[in-house]
């Protein structure tokens, strides 16, 4: 499943997550399906990105030692950049409560399957580029 070659264009997923491996994984599984992953380890590296970029997906982390920055980093993505699907992944057991509680659209749980999130970020990147 490739959205490069449905749309002649290589969407851009922006990945928030404090965990190097973590991160590894998500830029190797998105890469395989035709999209670029660009990476912050923190809030404030995903707000650098946020001046140069505007990604069609955002997965993020819900667990960071400072999650009142995620809760901001959130709030500017839905005001600043609408158009942006944003993505909750987190280990903890009420996900969709979360999920509802930050503003946040979709989730997927840890450990996941990555073709489950290849599909999901496809049918989200597709939703920014429709027919």
């Amino acid at each position: 499943m490739s959205l490069l070659f449905q749309h002649g264009v290589m969407p851009c997923v922006l990945v928030v997550d404090d965990d190097q491996d973590l991160c590894e994984f998500l830029t190797y599984a998105l890469t395989g399906c035709g999209v670029a992953a660009c990476v912050a380890t923190s809030p404030e590296q995903a707000e650098d990105y946020l001046k140069a970029s505007y990604p069609s997906v955002a997965l993020i982390d819900y667990q960071f030692p400072c999650g009142e920055r995620i809760t901001n980093l959130v709030e500017k993505l839905r005001t600043s950049f609408p158009r942006t699907k944003l993505v909750l992944i987190t280990g903890h057991s009420s996900i969709s409560d979360i999920a509802a509680k930050y503003g946040f659209q979709h989730w997927i749980q840890k450990p996941f399957v990555p073709e489950k999130l290849q599909e999901l970020v496809v049918r989200l990147a597709n939703e920014n580029y429709p027919d």
